[in-house]
């Protein structure tokens, strides 16, 4: 939650020095401080499916610069009508 923030703090034109305290701040004001580090996910009824997000996922991993595979991690895709299982960094 925390780095989205950030995310649309920059490109409401926050400066990089008062993003920080900008965030804090709307965090303490919204009640999100306790959602700091949740990760936040979507999909589109209309453009993405769960098995193309997984192949997606699956993909970037597989070819990317690191040294793990995507059969090294449990990947879960959200729902689209539910609520998806809690996962914990």
């Amino acid at each position: 939650v925390r780095e989205y923030l950030r995310f649309v703090a920059a490109l409401k034109g926050v400066t990089s020095r008062a993003i920080g305290a900008h965030v804090d701040e709307v965090m303490e004001l919204t009640g999100l401080t306790s959602m700091r580090n949740r990760l936040l996910g979507h999909l589109s009824k209309e453009n993405n499916l769960p098995e193309l997000a997984y192949e997606t996922v699956k993909l970037e991993v597989d070819e990317g610069d690191c040294p793990y595979r995507a059969s090294d991690f449990h990947i879960a895709i959200a729902g689209r009508d539910h609520m998806s299982e809690i996962i914990t960094l």
